[in-house]
């Protein structure tokens, strides 16, 4: 069985933050919902987050760094589906 590393490198501070926030909500809308959610659809989710009570220090952040952290979580999944993973 392939293992994909998606704990590597460590991540930490705001981009920790938002790639562990897009690993649980990717996680639960697939257990939960049976869902599979693109890079657009967590794009679009993390521009909702950055507007709600307690997450509006996200904007204080730039959007590439914060788009940057949903690229490095879904770059190891889409080459795994694909079949690129060895």
């Amino acid at each position: 069985m392939e293992r994909i590393r998606l704990n590597s490198p460590i991540r930490s501070g705001v981009v920790g933050w938002v790639y562990n926030w897009a690993l649980e909500t990717k996680t639960k809308a697939y257990y939960q919902d049976e869902e599979s959610l693109s890079f657009t659809d967590l794009s679009g989710r993390l521009t909702s987050k950055k507007k709600e009570e307690g997450t509006e220090w996200l904007s204080e952040v730039s959007a590439v760094t914060l788009q940057q952290s949903l690229l490095d979580l879904n770059q190891p999944l889409t080459n795994f589906f694909e079949g690129r993973v060895e």
